[in-house]
């Protein structure tokens, strides 16, 4: 056998090999993905701050920061800055679970932004990725990074169950040992945990502020309006962009911007977007004039795969400042 007849092999068993694991990765999603919008609707949690808890509408940003709601580790929140590095735990049900955290230099109240993985990941995978947790402090944000369980690791999107418990807890635990603007909790979520964080942000209007979601974006289970920050690659294998005709789309609607389009609605958007070419591979897609100070925007990344962004415009810096100008009233 001759080396270029090798070569050739080779790739071949790669590109199969490769086309194999999208396919697994693909229904995996799906089951997920139906799992998780299927539990969506219904009330909201109690938000357990009292009879004044917010109304779950949200302020942009307008030359002046909002009133902050400070959290109970205010009184004694450490002054020095955390770095996220050796994974903490936290007990929820006798079950120990693990997550990353990262924290700014001092003690007035911040915005806490929620990390969420994709599935067979980690916090310190999707750390590395978005660079949130060195970004986030950087602008003044606490960003935390819970882990999925499981193998490979999976999140179960929904209004409650395990998982929802979890950030339930992990919230409460972080704004008690922190100094967090409980007005300003955003939520973050790439690939299966996009989907997470629009069904839990949705169930927990009185707590979350604004969703992001990178690479998998649903039609909006949200029942008032909610800011959302999304981010999708033209060329994603996994969660197509713009599915073909006739075809049923991973995670519900008619593709992307139609998905997008749900969420305006929810805002009471103006329904025609306004597109902004970015670079010659992003464009700038925003629905306008939504109710309650809501945001809807989606980055197009032209060629872009199921990964976190890494083209201009920065991704990561428009995460932090779109999560950091939303505010519960």
């Amino acid at each position: 056998m001759t080396t270029s007849t090798r070569y050739r092999l080779l790739a071949s068993h790669r590109l199969r090999l490769r086309s194999r694991v999208v396919g697994i990765v693909t229904t995996l999603l799906a089951v997920v993905l139906a799992a998780g919008l299927a539990s969506c609707g219904g009330d909201s949690k109690p938000a357990g701050r009292g009879a004044d808890a917010p109304a779950g509408t949200t302020t942009p940003s307008t030359g002046r920061q909002p009133s902050a709601r400070p959290s109970p580790g205010c009184e004694n929140a450490p002054p020095a800055t955390a770095a996220a590095g050796k994974a903490q735990t936290l007990d929820v049900g006798g079950v120990e679970r693990t997550y990353l955290l990262a924290a700014p230099e001092g003690r007035n109240p911040a915005p806490l932004i929620i990390l969420l993985h994709g599935m067979g990941s980690s916090a310190a995978d999707i750390g590395r990725a978005s660079g949130l947790p060195a970004r986030g402090p950087a602008g003044g944000a606490v960003v935390v990074a819970p882990d999925a369980a499981g193998t490979p690791t999976m999140w179960r999107p929904g209004a409650d169950g395990p998982d929802a418990d979890f950030l339930d807890a992990l919230v409460a635990h972080v704004e008690a040992r922190h100094c967090i603007d409980t007005n300003r909790v955003g939520i973050v979520g790439f690939s299966v945990g996009a989907v997470f964080a629009s069904t839990y942000g949705c169930a927990r209007q009185d707590r979350v502020a604004a969703v992001v979601t990178v690479e998998v974006d649903t039609p909006g289970p949200c029942t008032r309006p909610m800011p959302i920050l999304a981010f999708h690659g033209t060329a994603d294998p996994i969660v197509a962009y713009a599915p073909p005709p006739g075809s049923t789309p991973l995670g519900g609607g008619s593709g992307t911007e139609a998905n997008l389009a749900a969420w305006a609605k929810i805002s009471r958007c103006t329904t025609t977007p306004v597109t902004t070419e970015i670079s010659g591979k992003v464009t700038r897609i925003e629905w306008p004039r939504c109710a309650g100070g809501s945001e809807v925007v989606l980055y197009k990344i032209i060629g872009g795969g199921h990964t976190w962004p890494a083209e201009p415009p920065d991704a990561t810096e428009r995460v932090v400042a779109f999560l950091g100008r939303h505010s519960l009233r």
